[in-house]
């Protein structure tokens, strides 16, 4: 039995034949090119698909579903994409109509971080899982959630959008046109930009030996910090800190089983993941603080098998 995955996203997209064990027999990934409109990216959405099935050596109809993942709210119930952010003309799209007619096969959409979050607790580190939290900590902060062994997708489909959490009255402006969101502190970008920020202001830092100013990234930052660079040192603190509070406010509400983080920070390692444990230990209320706290193991592939994974419903034992 073998499933498609489609991870659209706003730098690339990527496709992978996976069978239902989770193991990909074939996979591959262009460059999304949103500037050239969504009927283009839509063909190599195809053109992608079309490519791994013939890699695999398989046609449309020995695959049992298509799952798609993608960087914005949809109605899962109707297949429809309300909207994607950072990707023009994507409002009201009704994807899986499109899709169906174009492999005859049922096909399965929902938020990428919640696709993510079922590749995890079907195939990675929340196997066994009942009650478990995924966090991707890169640009931004993205999150699904698992509650008794299903997504939880909320009245409208946008259960999860744990990085708008507001942590902070009054802080940096967000995308989304709030103030003090969880993503403006701790995601990747939001720490490069805050040493950015302090560099223009005058102040000295060992990254700039690393990197020119406006390349500067969160692994440069944290680099820095290993060289025992004062402002990097405060800057990945409060990020660090944040995400334990903020993870503590989830695990107050939810009480799941398992956290379990991925994205590009997660690769910061134990320095990361021992400063959350014990400021979620610090935070949390009674025995909840104690809850498992891991990284994610399906690395760069979570988003194409947690796609596959929107397919397999039932399937999945």
């Amino acid at each position: 039995m073998y499933f498609l995955g489609l991870d659209l996203g706003g730098t690339k997209i990527e496709a992978a034949v996976v069978d239902k064990k989770g193991n990909i027999l074939s996979s591959s990934r262009v460059l999304t090119k949103a500037e050239d409109g969504s009927n283009k990216v839509l063909k190599r959405m195809c053109d992608l698909l079309d490519e791994v099935l013939s890699t695999a050596g398989l046609r449309s109809k020995e695959i049992s579903g298509l799952g798609i993942g993608v960087p914005g709210a949809v109605d899962q119930s109707h297949g429809m994409i309300y909207f994607l952010t950072n990707l023009p003309g994507w409002t009201n799209f009704p994807v899986r109509d499109y899709f169906q007619s174009y492999y005859n096969i049922p096909v399965a959409i929902n938020n990428d971080a919640n696709a993510a979050a079922l590749g995890e607790h079907f195939f990675g580190s929340g196997m066994g899982v009942k009650h478990m939290i995924y966090i991707t900590v890169s640009t931004g902060i993205g999150g699904g959630i698992i509650v008794n062994g299903n997504i939880l997708n909320g009245v409208w489909g946008s259960a999860g959008e744990i990085g708008h959490m507001v942590l902070e009255f009054n802080g940096r402006k967000c995308n989304c046109g709030s103030k003090g969101c969880w993503e403006t502190i701790s995601s990747g970008s939001a720490i490069a930009q805050a040493l950015i920020d302090r560099i223009s202001l005058g102040e000295k830092s060992f990254v700039t030996e690393l990197v020119n100013l406006n390349d500067i990234k969160a692994e440069h930052v944290f680099k820095a910090r290993q060289m025992g660079d004062k402002i990097s040192i405060e800057i990945t603190d409060k990020a660090m800190d944040y995400l334990g509070l903020g993870i503590a406010n989830l695990v107050n509400i939810i009480n799941p089983e398992r956290i379990i983080i991925g994205g590009g920070v997660s690769k910061v390692g134990d320095l990361l993941f021992e400063r959350v444990r014990n400021k979620v230990q610090e935070l949390a209320y009674g025995p909840a603080g104690n809850v498992r706290i891991q990284r994610a193991s399906l690395d760069d592939k979570t988003g194409v098998i947690g796609a596959a994974a929107l397919a397999m419903g039932d399937f999945h034992q």
